[in-house]
């Protein structure tokens, strides 16, 4: 099973994109337009029964 954060630029984040937007609002609106990131992602897949939390915990490790 595999985890993925899939992010569609759409128009607003390329606008910010060109005006150089901090990262931190850069996420939030990744957000906003539907991205998920990897560890709700991986919350998902537990729900679903198709991982454990040993492995999510174990392939996000570090991430922010």
């Amino acid at each position: 099973t595999g985890l993925y954060e899939l992010l569609t630029v759409s128009s607003p984040f390329s606008k910010m994109i060109k005006a150089e937007t901090d990262i931190h609002a850069l996420k939030a609106q990744s957000v906003k337009d539907g991205m998920k990131p990897l560890r709700v992602a991986g919350a998902l897949k537990i729900i679903e029964g198709v991982t454990t939390a040993d492995e999510v915990l174990k392939v996000t490790a570090g991430l922010n």
